[in-house]
């Protein structure tokens, strides 16, 4: 399958599509499904983006306070998680506004990630509704079509409609 896998997760983890580069690396769903041989990657892409489009309001709302603080929407945990040194340790993790934390699968043939939760706060897998304590790695399953997200115990009534119909 070679680089297809990765390929295949870029779209979940907010990657874009460019296929107008030579030579040409057509990245579109339906050419990485049928480099593949797995149909389900369309599958995949249908999922995150109907999850991107539930994420609007939210992403509009944090794009607004990002800009009134000075934060950028997706951004490394160093920048709010400034007294916990385990962060760096995990630099492939990042917050996408300040309920959401997204740890992108980035091995070949993975299917399993760790992740690591900051302290301060408890976090909820959004596609378990597992509620986990902060400051701890936890290992998640991550087989192609689901990248580990989490979100903030106190955000997460509000989050969870947008997440829970994607299970």
């Amino acid at each position: 399958m070679g680089g297809c896998a990765l390929q295949a997760r870029g779209p979940a983890a907010g990657g874009r599509l460019n296929h107008h580069r030579l030579p040409l690396r057509d990245r579109t769903p339906w050419n990485i499904a049928d480099r593949s041989g797995d149909p389900a990657v369309l599958d995949t892409f249908r999922r995150y983006t109907k999850l991107r489009e539930r994420l609007v309001p939210y992403l509009a709302e944090e794009t607004k306070a990002g800009l009134a603080e000075n934060k950028p929407l997706m951004r490394g945990l160093f920048f709010d998680h400034t007294d916990d040194v385990r962060i760096w340790d995990h630099q492939d993790h990042f917050r996408l506004g300040s309920a959401l934390l997204v740890a992108p699968v980035t091995e070949q043939g993975a299917t399993h990630r760790t992740v690591y939760l900051p302290v301060g706060t408890d976090w909820v897998d959004v596609w378990t509704g597992e509620t986990v304590a902060g400051g701890q790695e936890v290992v998640r399953e991550a087989p192609l079509g689901t990248i580990p997200v989490f979100a903030t115990a106190e955000r997460w009534p509000a989050l969870k409609p947008l997440f829970s119909e994607l299970v």
